[in-house]
C-alpha cells in the first residue's frame, strides 16, 4: 500500500502543478520528490516525522469539518438519516468491495505497538494511542460519510458518486466556497497522501528491524543510526523497494492515460494490501486466543476467547467477500490472471515464511541443549 500510494501521489501532485502553473510535469517526478522526503525523514528519529504528521493531519481534519459545516448549511434536501444509515445496505451486492477499502481505511490503527521502544510509557501509550484512534476515526469518517449524502441530498447522492467519484467534495467546494478554498482543499489532499506515505514507511522500516532482530529478515535490516536510533537499514530498504517499482512504472505508463498509474499502480498494490490485511487481522484475532491458551493470565474470559472470537469470525466473512469481490476491487469486469497473480503475492510468502518458520522452530526443539553437548 505504501509504494501504491506514490503512484496516486504522483498523479495528484502533477496534475495539481501543472494546472495550476501550466506545466507538463509527469507523474514520476512528483513521486520521485515525496520518495526522497520520505526517504530523508525516514532514517531521522520518528518524533520528528509526528510532528510533520501532526500538522498535516490536524489541517486535513480541519478541511473536512468546514466541508461538514457547509453540507448542512447548503443541504438540497432534509437530511435522512434512516436513508443514510440503512442497515440492509450492509448485505447488498457489491458490498465485499466496499468493506476491503472500508478496512484498508483504518490501516495503520495497530501500528502504536511498534513504536513502544520508543516511548516513554510503554505499557499504557500505544493501548491508548490505538483505541483512541478507533474511537475518533470510526465517528469521524462515519459523521463525515452522512454529511456528504446530506450536502448532495439523500435522492441524488449515489447519482453524484458515480459521476464525480472521488471529484464530489471538491465540486461541492467549487460550488459553494471561494476559487482560493477549492485549492486549498486540493493541496490538502495531496499533503495526505503525503502523511500517508511517510506514516506506512515508518510503520514498515520498524516492521524490517523487528523481523531482522528476531532472524525473520537477514540481520542486517536490525541495524540502527548511532544518532537517531532510527531503523535505517529497514528505512533504506523500503525505499530500494518504492524507488524500483516507480520506476517499472514510469516506464510502462509512457504515452498512457495519465490516469493509467491510478488505474494500475495505485488501485492493484492498495487493493492487493486491504486483501492481506483483512487475512492477516483475522488470523491474529485467532492467534490471540491460542497465545492465551498456551500462557497463563489474569485477563478475563471477554478479552482471550470471546473478542477475539467475534473478531476473527467477522473479519473472515469480510475476508471471504473481498475475494468474492476481488475483481470489481481491480476495476475487471469478470475474473482473470491478474487478481489471482496479486492475490498470490500476497498468499505465497506468507505459506513460505509459515513453512520456514516451522522448519526453524522444529531445528530447535532437536538441537541438544547446552549441558547435553559431548565435553572436549
Amino acid at each position: 500500500m505504501q509504494i501504491g500510494i506514490y503512484g496516486m501521489f504522483g498523479f495528484a501532485a502533477a496534475s495539481f502543478a501543472n494546472a495550476s502553473f501550466g506545466t507538463a510535469i509527469p507523474w514520476w517526478a512528483m513521486a520521485l520528490v515525496a520518495w526522497a522526503v520520505v526517504g530523508f525523514l525516514g532514517m531521522n528519529r520518528v518524533d520528528f516525522s509526528v510532528k510533520v504528521l501532526g500538522i498535516v493531519v490536524a489541517a486535513e481534519f480541519l478541511v473536512v469539518i468546514i466541508y461538514n459545516i457547509m453540507a448542512f448549511a447548503f443541504a438540497p434536501e432534509v437530511p435522512q438519516p434512516a436513508a443514510s444509515f440503512n442497515v440492509a445496505d450492509a448485505v447488498a451486492p457489491g458490498m465485499g468491495a466496499v468493506m476491503a477499502f472500508t478496512i484498508a481505511a483504518f490501516m495503520g490503527f495497530e501500528s502504536g505497538t511498534i513504536y513502544n521502544e520508543e516511548v516513554k510509557d510503554p505499557a499504557r501509550t500505544a493501548r491508548r494511542a490505538t483505541m483512541i484512534a478507533v474511537v475518533i476515526i470510526a465517528c469521524f469518517y462515519a459523521f463525515s460519510a452522512f454529511a456528504v449524502a446530506v450536502g448532495e441530498g439523500a435522492s441524488n447522492v449515489i447519482g453524484a458518486s458515480a459521476e464525480l467519484g472521488p471529484d464530489l467534495i471538491f465540486a461541492f467546494f467549487g460550488a459553494n466556497a471561494p476559487a482560493w478554498f477549492v485549492d486549498l482543499a486540493n493541496i490538502l489532499f495531496i499533503t495526505s497522501l503525503f502523511a500517508a506515505l511517510l506514516a506506512f514507511h515508518n510503520v514498515i522500516a520498524r516492521y524490517f528491524y523487528a523481523m531482522g532482530r528476531g532472524g525473520a529478515l537477514p540481520k542486517f535490516l536490525a541495524i540502527t543510526s548511532r544518532t537517531t536510533h532510527a531503523p535505517v537499514a529497514g528505512s533504506l530498504a523500503q525505499s530500494t523497494l518504492g524507488l524500483v517499482v516507480i520506476a517499472v512504472f514510469a516506464v510502462i505508463s509512457q504515452g498512457k492515460d495519465p490516469m493509467y498509474v491510478v488505474f494500475t499502480m495505485f488501485t492493484w498494490m492498495t487493493n492487493s494490501a486491504a486483501y492481506g490485511l483483512v487475512l492477516l487481522m483475522a488470523l491474529t484475532s485467532f492467534a490471540v486466543i491460542g497465545y492465551f491458551k498456551r500462557n497463563q493470565s489474569s485477563e478475563s474470559l471477554a478479552t482471550r476467547v470471546i473478542a477475539p472470537l467475534v473478531s476473527g469470525i467477522a473479519l473472515a466473512y469480510v475476508f471471504a467477500q473481498i475475494v468474492i469481490n476481488f475483481d470489481i476491487l481491480l476495476g475487471m469486469e469478470e475474473p482473470g490472471m491478474l487478481g489471482y497473480v496479486l492475490q498470490g503475492i500476497v498468499i505465497l510468502p506468507g505459506v513460505i515464511a509459515w513453512v520456514l518458520a516451522m522448519v526453524v522452530r522444529s531445528s530447535k526443539r532437536r538441537a541438544p541443549m547446552a549441558d547435553e553437548l559431548p565435553v572436549s
